[in-house]
């Protein structure tokens, strides 16, 4: 995962970065209004109840109350990527228990490419049940 910087990158680079990121997650692309707070972008990522959005060295993944992540799915990528699928966007990791809303954890920091693409897959089956 490239490190993209506000100011320094154009948002053809960080869309072409960012467009490659999300295709090989498997994470659907939309089209938004230009980004211009941080880093500059005109493409976010959609996969089931959430919405994937870049910042400069990790992606934000957000779901609306109640449709996120249900608790047991949430420990267990909590105990496989602790530090790089980061519960609430806790540096470091945090207790699932502490980000529970409406029963589910909504929103992550993902820090690399290999658990964005494990994220992606989680998310992917529980939207296909």
């Amino acid at each position: 995962m490239r490190q993209l910087s506000a100011g320094v990158d154009t948002s053809i680079f960080c869309d072409a970065c960012i467009r490659e990121e999300l295709e090989q997650a498997v994470i659907d692309l939309r089209k938004v209004p230009a980004n211009e707070h941080g880093v500059p972008y005109s493409i976010v990522g959609t996969l089931g109840n959430w919405t994937f959005y870049r910042n400069d060295a990790y992606w934000v993944a957000l779901a609306e109350e109640g449709k996120g992540l249900p608790e047991m799915p949430a420990r267990v990528l909590n105990g496989r990527f602790f530090g790089t699928i980061r519960v609430g966007g806790m540096s470091g990791g945090d207790d699932v228990a502490r980000h529970l809303r409406g029963g589910t954890v909504n929103s992550y920091h993902i820090d690399d490419q290999e658990s964005l693409n494990a994220f992606a897959l989680v998310v992917a089956v529980l939207s296909a049940t």
